[in-house]
Protein backbone atom coordinates (compact mmCIF):
# COMPACT_ATOMS: atom_id res chain seq x y z
CA UNK A 1 0.00 0.00 0.00
CA UNK A 2 2.79 2.29 0.92
CA UNK A 3 4.46 1.72 -2.56
CA UNK A 4 1.20 2.40 -4.32
CA UNK A 5 0.72 5.62 -2.51
CA UNK A 6 4.27 6.80 -3.27
CA UNK A 7 3.92 5.97 -6.96
CA UNK A 8 0.65 7.77 -7.15
CA UNK A 9 2.07 10.85 -5.53
CA UNK A 10 5.04 10.89 -7.99
CA UNK A 11 2.68 10.56 -10.92
CA UNK A 12 0.59 13.44 -9.82
CA UNK A 13 3.62 15.55 -9.17
CA UNK A 14 4.98 14.92 -12.72
CA UNK A 15 1.65 15.46 -14.51
CA UNK A 16 0.88 18.74 -12.83
CA UNK A 17 4.21 20.53 -13.90
CA UNK A 18 4.23 22.75 -17.14
CA UNK A 19 7.25 22.92 -19.54
CA UNK A 20 8.87 26.44 -19.64
CA UNK A 21 8.80 27.81 -23.22
CA UNK A 22 12.12 28.51 -25.02
CA UNK A 23 12.46 32.25 -25.67
CA UNK A 24 12.54 33.29 -29.41
CA UNK A 25 15.12 36.00 -30.16
CA UNK A 26 13.70 39.22 -31.64
CA UNK A 27 15.31 39.92 -35.07
CA UNK A 28 17.26 43.13 -35.26
CA UNK A 29 16.31 45.59 -38.06
CA UNK A 30 18.55 45.44 -41.13
CA UNK A 31 20.77 48.41 -41.71
CA UNK A 32 19.76 50.54 -44.70
CA UNK A 33 22.73 51.21 -47.07
CA UNK A 34 23.31 54.88 -47.78
CA UNK A 35 24.14 55.38 -51.54
CA UNK A 36 27.49 57.08 -52.10
CA UNK A 37 27.67 59.10 -55.38
CA UNK A 38 30.75 58.33 -57.58
CA UNK A 39 33.48 60.87 -57.54
CA UNK A 40 33.62 62.48 -61.04
CA UNK A 41 36.96 62.41 -62.89
CA UNK A 42 38.28 65.86 -63.61
CA UNK A 43 37.93 66.82 -67.32
CA UNK A 44 41.18 67.74 -69.06
CA UNK A 45 41.60 71.40 -69.75
CA UNK A 46 41.72 71.90 -73.56
CA UNK A 47 44.83 73.58 -74.89
CA UNK A 48 43.90 76.21 -77.47
CA UNK A 49 45.51 75.56 -80.88
CA UNK A 50 47.48 78.39 -82.36
CA UNK A 51 46.21 78.99 -85.92
CA UNK A 52 48.82 78.72 -88.67
CA UNK A 53 48.79 81.84 -90.77
CA UNK A 54 48.05 81.31 -94.49
CA UNK A 55 50.92 82.60 -96.59
CA UNK A 56 49.91 85.49 -98.78
CA UNK A 57 51.13 85.82 -102.32
CA UNK A 58 52.83 88.93 -103.54
CA UNK A 59 50.46 90.91 -105.69
CA UNK A 60 51.71 91.83 -109.13
CA UNK A 61 54.60 89.34 -109.26
CA UNK A 62 54.44 86.80 -112.14
CA UNK A 63 55.04 83.09 -111.42
CA UNK A 64 58.72 82.22 -111.16
CA UNK A 65 60.53 79.09 -112.27
CA UNK A 66 60.22 77.80 -108.71
CA UNK A 67 56.45 78.23 -108.90
CA UNK A 68 56.31 76.36 -112.19
CA UNK A 69 58.29 73.50 -110.67
CA UNK A 70 55.76 73.33 -107.85
CA UNK A 71 52.90 73.31 -110.34
CA UNK A 72 54.08 70.39 -112.48
CA UNK A 73 56.60 68.74 -110.14
CA UNK A 74 59.44 69.08 -112.66
CA UNK A 75 61.65 71.86 -114.04
CA UNK A 76 60.72 72.92 -117.61
CA UNK A 77 64.18 72.03 -118.95
CA UNK A 78 63.99 68.54 -117.44
CA UNK A 79 60.46 68.10 -118.79
CA UNK A 80 61.66 69.01 -122.29
CA UNK A 81 64.55 66.53 -122.11
CA UNK A 82 62.24 63.73 -120.99
CA UNK A 83 59.82 64.61 -123.79
CA UNK A 84 62.64 64.60 -126.35
CA UNK A 85 63.70 61.15 -125.14
CA UNK A 86 60.11 59.87 -125.35
CA UNK A 87 59.77 61.19 -128.92
CA UNK A 88 62.95 59.34 -129.96
CA UNK A 89 61.33 56.02 -129.06
CA UNK A 90 57.97 56.26 -130.86
CA UNK A 91 59.24 54.88 -134.18
CA UNK A 92 56.88 56.98 -136.29
CA UNK A 93 54.17 59.63 -136.17
CA UNK A 94 51.81 61.63 -138.38
CA UNK A 95 52.04 65.41 -138.80
CA UNK A 96 49.55 68.03 -139.93
CA UNK A 97 50.99 71.50 -140.52
CA UNK A 98 48.78 74.47 -141.32
CA UNK A 99 49.68 78.11 -141.57
CA UNK A 100 49.52 81.37 -143.44
CA UNK A 101 52.14 83.48 -145.20
CA UNK A 102 51.62 87.20 -144.84
CA UNK A 103 53.49 88.94 -147.66
CA UNK A 104 53.49 92.63 -148.50
CA UNK A 105 53.68 93.50 -152.19
CA UNK A 106 53.76 97.22 -152.87
CA UNK A 107 50.65 98.82 -151.44
CA UNK A 108 48.85 95.57 -150.65
CA UNK A 109 49.28 92.57 -148.37
CA UNK A 110 48.65 89.00 -149.44
CA UNK A 111 47.90 86.05 -147.20
CA UNK A 112 48.84 82.66 -148.62
CA UNK A 113 47.37 79.55 -146.94
CA UNK A 114 49.81 76.66 -146.47
CA UNK A 115 49.20 72.99 -145.73
CA UNK A 116 51.79 70.27 -145.18
CA UNK A 117 50.58 66.78 -144.24
CA UNK A 118 52.58 63.58 -143.96
CA UNK A 119 54.46 61.09 -141.80
CA UNK A 120 57.79 60.64 -140.06
CA UNK A 121 59.78 57.43 -139.73
CA UNK A 122 62.36 57.90 -137.02
CA UNK A 123 65.08 58.84 -136.77
CA UNK A 124 65.47 60.98 -139.92
CA UNK A 125 62.86 60.25 -142.60
CA UNK A 126 59.77 62.27 -143.53
CA UNK A 127 57.31 62.24 -146.42
CA UNK A 128 54.59 64.80 -146.98
CA UNK A 129 52.51 66.81 -149.43
CA UNK A 130 52.74 70.60 -149.31
CA UNK A 131 50.06 72.87 -150.78
CA UNK A 132 50.07 76.64 -151.37
CA UNK A 133 47.43 78.75 -153.07
CA UNK A 134 47.24 82.37 -154.17
CA UNK A 135 43.89 83.41 -155.59
CA UNK A 136 43.56 81.10 -158.62
CA UNK A 137 47.14 79.83 -158.60
CA UNK A 138 47.80 76.62 -156.65
CA UNK A 139 51.02 74.77 -155.96
CA UNK A 140 51.32 71.18 -154.77
CA UNK A 141 54.48 69.13 -154.38
CA UNK A 142 55.61 66.04 -152.53
CA UNK A 143 58.61 66.24 -150.24
CA UNK A 144 60.75 63.36 -148.97
CA UNK A 145 63.60 64.06 -146.60
CA UNK A 146 66.07 61.33 -145.65
CA UNK A 147 68.92 62.51 -143.49
CA UNK A 148 70.37 65.64 -145.07
CA UNK A 149 68.91 64.98 -148.55
CA UNK A 150 65.57 66.44 -149.62
CA UNK A 151 63.65 65.22 -152.67
CA UNK A 152 60.75 67.14 -154.23
CA UNK A 153 58.41 66.59 -157.14
CA UNK A 154 58.53 69.07 -159.98
CA UNK A 155 55.28 71.11 -159.84
CA UNK A 156 54.92 70.92 -163.64
CA UNK A 157 56.10 67.41 -164.56
CA UNK A 158 55.59 65.60 -161.27
CA UNK A 159 59.03 63.96 -161.60
CA UNK A 160 61.20 63.56 -158.52
CA UNK A 161 64.21 65.86 -158.13
CA UNK A 162 66.84 66.47 -155.49
CA UNK A 163 66.26 69.87 -153.95
CA UNK A 164 69.27 72.03 -154.78
CA UNK A 165 68.77 74.19 -151.73
CA UNK A 166 68.54 71.23 -149.38
CA UNK A 167 65.76 71.79 -146.84
CA UNK A 168 62.80 73.95 -147.72
CA UNK A 169 62.94 76.26 -144.75
CA UNK A 170 59.92 74.57 -143.21
CA UNK A 171 60.97 72.70 -140.05
CA UNK A 172 61.92 69.09 -140.75
CA UNK A 173 59.40 67.25 -138.61
CA UNK A 174 61.82 64.32 -138.20
CA UNK A 175 63.99 66.60 -136.04
CA UNK A 176 61.44 66.25 -133.26
CA UNK A 177 62.37 62.57 -132.90
CA UNK A 178 66.15 62.91 -132.65
CA UNK A 179 66.26 62.83 -128.85
CA UNK A 180 68.47 64.94 -126.61
CA UNK A 181 67.51 68.09 -128.51
CA UNK A 182 64.65 69.96 -126.81
CA UNK A 183 62.54 72.11 -129.16
CA UNK A 184 62.71 75.11 -126.81
CA UNK A 185 65.31 77.03 -124.85
CA UNK A 186 64.60 79.50 -122.05
CA UNK A 187 61.40 77.53 -121.53
CA UNK A 188 58.74 78.56 -119.06
CA UNK A 189 55.66 76.69 -117.88
CA UNK A 190 52.35 78.31 -118.82
CA UNK A 191 49.53 75.92 -118.01
CA UNK A 192 48.30 72.38 -117.51
CA UNK A 193 44.94 71.54 -119.07
CA UNK A 194 42.98 69.13 -121.25
CA UNK A 195 43.38 69.73 -124.96
CA UNK A 196 41.61 67.62 -127.59
CA UNK A 197 40.89 64.98 -124.95
CA UNK A 198 44.50 64.75 -123.72
CA UNK A 199 45.96 66.26 -120.53
CA UNK A 200 48.92 68.39 -121.61
CA UNK A 201 51.56 70.75 -120.28
CA UNK A 202 51.82 74.07 -122.13
CA UNK A 203 55.24 75.69 -122.35
CA UNK A 204 56.71 78.63 -124.26
CA UNK A 205 60.24 79.64 -125.13
CA UNK A 206 62.71 80.27 -127.93
CA UNK A 207 62.31 77.87 -130.86
CA UNK A 208 65.23 75.49 -131.32
CA UNK A 209 64.19 73.93 -134.63
CA UNK A 210 64.57 75.04 -138.24
CA UNK A 211 62.23 77.97 -138.73
CA UNK A 212 61.73 80.40 -141.57
CA UNK A 213 63.72 83.25 -140.07
CA UNK A 214 64.81 85.84 -142.62
CA UNK A 215 67.80 87.11 -140.68
CA UNK A 216 68.42 84.33 -138.19
CA UNK A 217 66.61 86.11 -135.37
CA UNK A 218 65.04 84.15 -132.55
CA UNK A 219 61.41 83.08 -132.79
CA UNK A 220 58.96 82.49 -129.97
CA UNK A 221 57.23 79.10 -129.96
CA UNK A 222 54.57 77.44 -127.82
CA UNK A 223 54.36 73.67 -127.37
CA UNK A 224 52.01 71.18 -125.74
CA UNK A 225 53.38 67.96 -124.17
CA UNK A 226 51.27 64.99 -123.03
CA UNK A 227 51.15 64.65 -119.25
CA UNK A 228 51.03 60.84 -119.25
CA UNK A 229 53.34 59.92 -122.15
CA UNK A 230 55.43 63.15 -122.46
CA UNK A 231 54.98 63.08 -126.25
CA UNK A 232 54.99 66.33 -128.21
CA UNK A 233 51.42 67.02 -129.33
CA UNK A 234 51.44 70.46 -130.90
CA UNK A 235 53.76 73.35 -131.75
CA UNK A 236 52.89 76.88 -132.80
CA UNK A 237 55.50 79.33 -134.06
CA UNK A 238 55.60 82.64 -135.87
CA UNK A 239 58.68 83.75 -137.77
CA UNK A 240 59.90 86.18 -140.37
CA UNK A 241 60.19 84.65 -143.81
CA UNK A 242 62.79 84.93 -146.56
CA UNK A 243 60.67 83.61 -149.41
CA UNK A 244 63.54 83.46 -151.89
CA UNK A 245 65.52 81.20 -149.53
CA UNK A 246 62.73 78.73 -148.85
CA UNK A 247 63.39 76.44 -151.78
CA UNK A 248 59.75 76.58 -152.86
CA UNK A 249 58.94 77.86 -156.37
CA UNK A 250 56.95 80.78 -154.98
CA UNK A 251 58.43 83.08 -157.62
CA UNK A 252 56.07 81.46 -160.11
CA UNK A 253 53.24 82.73 -157.93
CA UNK A 254 54.54 86.29 -158.04
CA UNK A 255 55.84 86.16 -154.47
CA UNK A 256 59.24 87.27 -153.25
CA UNK A 257 61.07 89.27 -150.63
CA UNK A 258 60.22 88.78 -146.98
CA UNK A 259 57.10 88.25 -144.96
CA UNK A 260 55.76 86.52 -141.90
CA UNK A 261 54.54 82.98 -141.45
CA UNK A 262 52.54 81.46 -138.63
CA UNK A 263 52.55 77.68 -138.31
CA UNK A 264 50.53 75.21 -136.28
CA UNK A 265 52.10 71.73 -136.19
CA UNK A 266 50.03 68.86 -134.79
CA UNK A 267 51.48 65.40 -134.18
CA UNK A 268 49.48 62.16 -133.81
CA UNK A 269 49.38 58.42 -134.63
CA UNK A 270 52.51 57.70 -132.60
CA UNK A 271 53.95 54.27 -133.39
CA UNK A 272 51.72 53.64 -136.42
CA UNK A 273 53.76 51.59 -138.94
CA UNK A 274 55.28 53.80 -141.67
CA UNK A 275 57.84 53.01 -144.39
CA UNK A 276 59.61 55.85 -146.20
CA UNK A 277 62.10 55.19 -149.01
CA UNK A 278 64.12 57.45 -151.29
CA UNK A 279 62.34 58.03 -154.62
CA UNK A 280 63.73 57.04 -157.98
CA UNK A 281 65.39 59.97 -159.74
CA UNK A 282 64.95 59.93 -163.56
Amino acid sequence: MVFVAMALSLTMACGSGETEPTPVPTPLPKATATPVPPTPMPAPTPTPAIPTPTPRGVVGVPPSVANSVGSVGIHPDELLLKSSDAMSQVGSFHFDVSGTFSVSTGQSSIEVPLSYVGDVQTPDKSHGLISLSVVVFALEMEIITIGAVTYTTNPESGAWEISEGGGLGIPNLADFSLGGKPPLSNARFLDKKNRDGVDVYKLAGTAQFGTLDAAGQESEATIWIGVDDLLLREITVQADVALDAMGLPVGDMGLGGTGTIGLSIKLSDFGKPVTIEAPTIP
